[in-house]
């Protein structure tokens, strides 16, 4: 059987999960980050306390080919994780 990675985004008590496939791009805004996602749809993190260097941490962990990632939306300190 074939696994994929997959993709987990969670922020305060909701947690997403879904292919990583499903994900096309995640790009910085002025107050937080935008997920951009199969089907025309987009999920838009708000937080303006999201520095530069956190948005750069999800969106370079989301150009990572290979493993599950996990981006947690609370943890401004290591927002991604990739498990192989």
């Amino acid at each position: 059987m074939i696994m994929s990675d997959k993709i987990r985004i969670k922020k305060g008590t909701v947690v997403l999960e879904m292919e990583k496939s499903d994900l096309i791009s995640a790009d910085q805004t002025a107050d937080g980050v935008v997920f951009n996602l199969k089907g025309a749809m987009q999920l838009l993190d708000v937080d303006m306390y999201m520095d530069l260097t956190t948005k750069n941490l999800i969106i370079n962990g989301v150009n990572i080919p290979k493993g599950n990632l996990i981006i947690d939306l609370n943890n401004h300190k290591q927002p991604a994780m990739v498990e192989l």
